[in-house]
């Protein structure tokens, strides 16, 4: 599975390709065999480079990680990514976590990671990788014809070197 993930951060220039949060799940994923790619948006976020990432990129799923003030982008970008592919969108960060019933409302949002998305990610890649069920995944709420599907936080991650 190609997960696309696109961090927004319209409050600052550009300061490089880093978010260590990202690059421990994209570690995650990798480890677990599958492709990830890597959008930092900054300033005015450009419907058109947007667009054109997930054109090239072509994912399975396309996951924004959010704060608060990037809050506002997300349902333009993930309106814009659902037009231009049919990966599965998830969000998750702290805007995420805190407010995931704002998070899960938006139309165009098929999933909400709460806490850590390590293991969220990756089991959520293996499902759809194999065809299975991702409404159960925990650490996920997870939007079907209309449904949300709330499942329970997992334990937090002990072992940090494990990361």
């Amino acid at each position: 599975m190609k997960v696309a993930f696109a961090y927004i951060d319209p409050s600052y220039e550009k300061m490089g390709p880093f978010h260590i949060g990202i690059a421990s799940l994209i570690a995650c994923l990798r480890q677990g065999g599958h492709d990830c790619c890597f959008m930092h948006l900054t300033g005015d976020v450009a419907d058109d480079e947007f667009a054109a990432f997930i054109q090239r990129e072509r994912p399975g799923v396309v996951a924004f990680s959010l704060t608060t003030n990037a809050f506002p982008h997300v349902a333009r970008l993930a309106s814009l990514a659902k037009q231009k592919t049919q990966a599965l969108t998830v969000c998750g960060g702290i805007h995420a976590t805190l407010c995931p019933d704002e998070v899960i409302a938006l139309s165009d949002v098929d999933a909400v990671c709460i806490g850590e998305g390590e293991g969220a990610l990756l089991d959520l890649c293996n499902a759809l990788d194999a065809g299975a069920d991702i409404s159960g995944i925990p650490n996920l709420w997870v939007k079907r014809d209309g449904e949300i599907q709330r499942n329970p936080v997992r334990p937090l991650i002990e072992e940090l070197d494990s990361l």
